[in-house]
């Protein structure tokens, strides 16, 4: 496994509040080896704009094995594309792909695992709020385009974001990490929020 979800899984927070990870390939959804495609340090700004950090990309392969550590959530256009985890999963980390007004829902059973959708429903080539809130029915968590793009700038990269869930012993906790002017490996870490 990759050093840097080792440092993610020690302390989300501190972590994602100056370091972005980013899958390098699109695999399907599912569980997947995960190793360092690249590494552009001092490529992030903390919301405090003084504090450096690095943006890692993973390249993440389709496995079964039992030690898989990531369990990757594909975006598809203009579809509401869903994971299951079950609770006996090797899986530490949850990736989403990077979210510019599409929505994510996380549902929890009660033996443990996990549902978690990406919808990235459109009408006319743009995102449908209504539809994508209308697909995450039921879903215990939701986070839709006006919980991490503020005002009317929704151009890619102006405000942008990425979920990532990480283990604990008992359950996952889940984090919105918020970006601002996020193009070519630089930008800035808004704010880190922590889901549910």
């Amino acid at each position: 496994m990759a050093d840097v979800l080792d440092d993610l899984i020690a302390d989300p927070m501190a972590f994602l509040s100056k370091n972005v990870i980013q899958n390098y390939n699109s695999p399907a959804s599912g569980l997947c080896d995960a190793s360092v495609a690249a590494t552009m340090d001092d490529s992030i700004r903390s919301a405090d704009g003084h504090s450096m950090g690095n943006l890692t990309y993973l390249t993440l392969n389709p496995t079964a094995a039992k030690t898989a550590k990531v369990a990757w959530l594909k975006y598809n256009d203009n579809m509401t594309t869903t994971l299951d985890v079950g609770f006996w999963t090797s899986a530490k980390v949850i990736m989403t792909d990077l979210l510019t007004g599409c929505s994510v829902g996380i549902k929890r059973f009660r033996l443990g695992g996990l549902r978690i959708a990406h919808s990235n429903l459109k009408t006319g080539g743009q995102i449908n709020v209504a539809a994508n809130a209308t697909a995450l029915t039921g879903f215990d968590i939701q986070l839709h385009k006006a919980g991490y793009i503020t005002g009317t700038n929704d151009s890619l990269g102006a405000e942008c974001c990425l979920v990532y869930g990480v283990a604990g012993t008992f359950s996952w906790t889940f984090y919105a990490q918020i970006l601002r002017n996020y193009s070519g490996g630089n930008g800035e870490v808004h704010r880190v929020v922590k889901l549910g």
